[in-house]
C-alpha cells in the first residue's frame, strides 16, 4: 500500500467524525514522514525546528505576527527567528475546502506545502522557484502519485511571475 492510500484510509475515519486532533495527528505525520523523506532523499539531518498548525487563517496570521514575520500567502510558511530557532507553520484550515474536491486535492496539496516548507528550513538560502520543484518531485515520490503537468506549470508560471 502507497503511503497515499494509508493517508486515504486515515482521511476517511477523520472526515466524517469532525476529528480536529485526528486531523492535526494525521498533519503530524506528513511532517514526520517528509522529515525522513528528505533526510532520507539528501542524505542530510534537519536542525531542530518546531511545527505549529493553524485551524484557521487568523490563527495562521497571529502566529505569524507573534514570531515576528508577516507571510507572502496564509498556507505555510517557514521562519528562522533571531534567536536561531526555526519553525514551521501550516494552515490546515485552508486546506480543508479542498476536501470538497476529494482526498487526493487535500493529501498531494497538504504535503506540498509541507515540503516545501521544510525545504526552506534546511536550505534557507534557496529561493521559492529552486524549493517548489524539488517540493513536487519529492510529493510525487513520498506519496507514490502523480501530480498533473498542469499544477506543475501553473506552479512554474506563478513563480516566474
Amino acid at each position: 500500500m502507497t503511503r497515499f492510500r494509508e493517508y486515504v484510509n486515515r482521511l476517511r475515519k477523520i472526515v466524517p467524525a469532525a476529528d480536529a486532533e485526528g486531523l492535526e495527528g494525521l498533519a503530524n505525520d506528513f511532517v514526520l514522514d517528509s522529515v525522513a523523506f528528505i533526510e532520507n532523499k539528501d542524505r542530510i539531518s534537519f536542525p531542530t525546528f518546531e511545527c505549529v498548525f493553524a485551524h484557521n487563517t487568523s490563527q495562521f496570521l497571529n502566529q505569524a505576527k507573534r514570531l515576528g514575520v508577516r507571510p507572502p500567502q496564509t498556507y505555510g510558511c517557514a521562519i528562522g527567528t533571531r534567536s536561531g530557532k526555526k519553525y514551521i507553520i501550516v494552515n490546515l484550515g485552508a486546506y480543508l475546502p479542498l476536501l470538497m474536491n476529494g482526498e487526493y486535492n487535500f493529501i498531494v496539496n497538504l504535503t506540498l506545502v509541507v515540503m516545501e516548507e521544510l525545504l526552506h528550513v534546511l536550505y534557507p538560502v534557496r529561493s521559492e522557484a529552486e524549493i517548489s520543484p524539488v517540493a513536487i518531485a519529492y510529493t510525487e515520490k513520498m506519496l507514490g502519485v502523480k501530480i498533473p503537468i498542469s499544477y506543475k506549470r501553473l506552479a512554474k508560471k506563478l513563480l516566474n511571475k
